[in-house]
């Protein structure tokens, strides 16, 4: 990793630990990042705006459009960790952005109230109210 990429990332690390930048600011940076820049893509968008997103997700009221992402060098760009276990790398991350677009809430059409959660998986349907899990 050159120095430029490793100053712009750790830049970036504390620009989103930052206690006041709130999910409006990490979202205009990240839209900035992506329109403006034209980051995604390249070596740096490809380590630098999932991580945004993910900031911009921990915020109260963030949303966002996933990135596709290119191939990212294994080893390289942003780890996290999560609990004792062990690093979490990029491209696990994308892997998480993958699997959540099967993933969805069931919900009462009446009412609108939550009754449970629906995937996809190897081309079925399984949808799980209560505790029950039942194949369409």
């Amino acid at each position: 990793m050159q120095q430029d990429e490793r100053a712009i990332l750790a830049a970036a690390k504390k620009y989103i630990q930052h206690p006041d930048a709130d999910a409006f600011e990490l979202a205009s940076t990240l839209r900035q990042l992506k329109e403006v820049s034209e980051s995604g893509g390249t070596d740096i968008g490809n380590k630098l705006l999932p991580v945004l997103e993910y900031a911009v997700l921990q915020r109260e009221g963030g949303s966002v459009h996933p990135m596709q992402l290119g191939k990212v060098p294994v080893g390289e760009g942003f780890e996290a960790v999560y609990g004792t276990e062990a690093t979490v790398k990029l491209q696990w991350i994308d892997t998480l952005y993958r699997c959540c677009t099967a993933i969805g809430r069931i919900s009462n059409a009446a009412t609108g109230d939550p009754t449970g959660t629906g995937f996809l998986m190897s081309g079925r349907i399984y949808a799980r109210v209560g505790e029950t899990v039942r194949s369409f």
